[in-house]
């Protein structure tokens, strides 16, 4: 019964995931702005209810506060500076800086215990 119930969360898991790419897709070909942030709140209420995580190459187009989707220049500015990319939107005012390059984790484990 165990292995029953473990195969039908992982494939309801991978359900999930796939619908959560195909709204965060069809959010970036959307022209209304209204319609990408309800995609966007769509796709994190499947997120949440199911316990999937976001791909990050996905996770950088929303905003985590006001759940809005970002578009550089209408309602977001990035900026490159020290190393950093910087997302500001514009709709909350919060800020999200990411790294340019990422490093493999296993480096920085070995440099933070040095």
């Amino acid at each position: 019964m165990a292995k029953r119930f473990a195969r039908r969360k992982e494939r309801t898991q991978d359900i999930a995931s796939e619908r959560i790419v195909t709204l965060l897709s069809v959010a970036e070909a959307e022209k209304d702005m209204q319609l990408r942030d309800r995609y966007v709140s769509l796709a994190l209420q499947v997120k949440q209810k199911y316990k999937v995580r976001v791909p990050t190459a996905l996770r950088e187009r929303y905003c985590k506060q006001c759940r809005t989707y970002l578009v550089p220049g209408v309602n977001c500015r990035v900026r490159l500076k020290q190393g950093k990319r910087t997302i500001a939107c514009l709709t909350c005012r919060r800020f999200r800086r990411v790294p340019y390059s990422k490093r493999p984790a296993k480096v920085l484990k070995a440099r933070r215990v040095r």
